[in-house]
């Protein structure tokens, strides 16, 4: 069966419009006749318990009630209010609640002791999957990266091959047939409303739009949720590429909707993964067709000058990159990211000579982390000393997020007395200098 009339619901808790995952997994529903809406439940940045109010809660279940499956997203951070909503559900509506994203994938039997079904991974296929599934009354045994609960054992089935990105259809754009929550009350997603929401935390304001150009990270470290990701999907095939011309669609569709767009961000693990071939042909494109400022992250680990330089010429004004520690015990003993400071300072001399192209330039720290010796932090700040002025350091408390190595060894320790409160509402709060 090709497509299967059926209505689903997208929920994802979110502290701004950009949410990319959630839009793939609409689009590709779509592609096979589902009915989607996406309702985003913004919140205000670090605010993650008692949400929103008991009043629009019932308002979003009768808005639901004629759904076949209601979906919802979710990081670790915003699994109680999480937990909250979908007990409202289950008071109020006699359908089925499938959760998915980083959290319900890797602690899959805490979540099933609320939703009725976990995505385990990535979630396009088994969605779809599972809708058809239980619109048909058909067997949900054999639904590859679905977990359940029956006869009070969790049944988890296997994962199923990461996909090649070119062969999804481009994130759902269709921002204004979605809802979102303003203001404590839900509302049809209008021009204006984009406007508002549609940022990401930079340095300026801008009319964004998020893009990933890759699914994955090349690396595993400690702290990091693709660490966990690799110990299930494998690393061999986990990070996966977008082409150029891909990419192209996307943005030169989103450009021509919406042309109020300002700035593109792209939120990959590290954008630097990308070699050396695609990156001069996505400059050359980006350049001639798109031409908006460009925010971009990566890893020292993967950093190019070459391709930073190609970068520049396709309009990067905003650059983020994961330094962690100034520490190379720190960096390679507790972090598992084996390179040496020395080269960190070199990447960010090479970076200096560049910075009267750039708005603005970060380099992050992670700090607070209980495992550190206090040797260690002084070296950091030490090495912050030498950082060249042209750069803005950002300070990560470290968040000890689901299986990680870091949260095993704060288990093993003794250091989480309440999984709720020293890991799920930890603040992420950046500082910067």
């Amino acid at each position: 069966m090709n497509s299967t009339k059926a209505q689903m619901d997208l929920f994802v808790f979110c502290n701004q419009l950009n949410v990319i995952g959630i839009r793939y997994l609409s689009s590709y529903l779509k592609s096979k006749g589902i009915e989607v809406r996406i309702i985003y439940m913004i919140s205000q940045p670090d605010s993650f318990e008692n949400i929103f109010s008991d009043k629009l809660y019932d308002q979003l279940c009768d808005f639901s009630k004629d759904s076949d499956l209601i979906g919802i997203s979710l990081t670790t951070n915003y699994f109680p209010e999480s937990r909250r909503f979908t007990l409202k559900l289950k008071d109020k509506l006699n359908i089925p609640v499938v959760w998915g994203g980083v959290h319900p994938t890797l602690e899959v039997e805490e979540s099933l002791e609320y939703a009725d079904y976990v995505v385990m991974g990535e979630g396009e296929e088994s969605s779809y999957d599972l809708i058809k599934a239980l619109v048909n009354n058909g067997d949900i045994s054999h639904i590859d990266n679905i977990a359940f609960k029956k006869d009070d054992k969790i049944i988890k089935n296997p994962l199923r091959p990461l996909k090649n990105l070119d062969d999804l259809p481009i994130p759902d754009i269709d921002f204004t047939s979605h809802y979102l929550i303003d203001e404590n009350e839900l509302k049809q997603i209008s021009t204006d409303l984009m406007k508002k929401h549609m940022f990401t935390f930079s340095n300026k304001k801008r009319v964004t739009y998020n893009i990933s150009t890759t699914r994955g990270c090349p690396h595993s470290c400690t702290y990091c949720v693709n660490y966990a990701y690799k110990e299930l999907f494998g690393a061999k095939g986990y990070v996966r590429k977008r082409t150029p011309e891909n990419i192209m669609e996307e943005l030169t569709t989103v450009l021509k909707k919406y042309p109020f767009v300002e700035y593109i961000f792209i939120a990959d693990e590290t954008f630097f993964v990308q070699k050396m071939d695609i990156i001069k042909s996505f400059s050359d494109s980006y350049k001639q067709k798109i031409g908006l400022p460009l925010k971009i992250e990566f890893s020292p680990q993967t950093f190019n000058e070459e391709k930073f330089a190609y970068m520049l010429q396709a309009g990067a004004v905003e650059l983020h990159m994961g330094v962690e520690s100034g520490c190379d015990d720190t960096n390679y003993n507790l972090y598992n990211r084996k390179f040496p400071v020395s080269k960190i300072k070199s990447i960010l001399n090479i970076i200096d000579k560049y910075t009267d192209s750039l708005e603005v330039a970060h380099i992050h720290i992670l700090i607070c982390n209980p495992f550190e010796k206090l040797h260690n932090t002084k070296n950091t700040f030490r090495f912050i000393v030498d950082v060249p002025n042209s750069f803005h350091i950002r300070f990560f408390p470290l968040v000890l997020f689901p299986g990680t190595k870091l949260l095993s060894m704060a288990y093993e320790s003794g250091l989480i007395k309440n999984k709720e409160k020293d890991v799920y509402l930890k603040t992420w709060n950046t500082l910067e200098a």
